[in-house]
């Protein structure tokens, strides 16, 4: 992980109870202040996604 990278969810996030589908999530961004999530992402290594995405 990078010098910006968490090691665990700040507890509002991990504590709540869908906590397990959040962990599932492969990027997260959170504010700085409050950490909260404003934006999540999913990375996909599939040929066919990246076939769609990559001329």
């Amino acid at each position: 992980m990078g010098h910006c990278c968490l090691g665990d969810l700040p507890p509002a996030i991990g504590l709540a109870p869908d906590a397990d589908a959040v962990r599932l999530i492969d990027v997260l961004l959170l504010t700085k202040k409050t950490g909260r999530i404003v934006a999540g992402y999913e990375v996909e290594h599939t040929p066919s996604i990246c076939s769609e995405i990559v001329p």
